[in-house]
């Protein structure tokens, strides 16, 4: 079942502006160490189903509406991803402070991560430099997603040249 899932999730269209946005589809993805809404340490490890992790790349959950909605509509497609063994996080790079209101209040089950700093955003060459050091906006991600196999190696990519379009779960689910 997870072979006719990576086929599909390989076949979708992945927009030419982002193509090598990340690292590529085949390589070892960089190491995960961020913390949850909680503060505790989540690595890959923690996060992955047998079958891998669906990890969305967000620039805000707090004033981004088109981050805010792509994070519902992942909760409504969280059972449908696990019955294939994958689990779904996302990060950003605010507070677990900010991310537990957000979870909170939309009912969010899966792990939102901070990665603060963003040293994960950056090892995954997904910095949005448009903000330079200073601005509000600094070390948030271009928005996407990325599925990783249970061995960490990415499987497929998701990411639009228009931040205000994000590919569905359900569209990656294959539905």
């Amino acid at each position: 079942m997870w072979s006719s899932l990576v086929l599909l999730l390989l076949a979708q269209p992945v927009s030419n502006a982002k193509l090598l946005s990340g690292p590529p589809v085949g390589a070892t993805a960089p190491a995960l160490q961020l913390v949850d809404t909680q503060g505790r340490p989540q690595t890959f490890t923690t996060l992955a189903g047998p079958n891998g992790l669906l990890l969305a790349f967000l620039p805000s959950a707090d004033w981004c509406p088109y981050c805010k909605a792509q994070l519902v509509e992942l909760e409504q497609q969280r059972a449908a991803f696990a019955r294939r063994g994958i689990h779904i996080a996302a990060l950003t790079n605010e507070s677990p402070a900010l991310l537990a209101n957000f979870a909170r209040r939309r009912n969010i089950r899966f792990p939102l991560l901070s990665d603060s700093g963003s040293r994960t955003i950056s090892a995954f060459g997904l910095r949005n430099d448009a903000y330079a050091p200073g601005h509000e906006w600094h070390g948030i991600p271009h928005p996407g997603v990325i599925v990783l196999d249970r061995s960490g190696k990415v499987r497929a990519k998701y990411f639009e040249t228009d931040y205000r379009e994000r590919t569905t779960a359900a569209r990656i689910l294959g539905s």
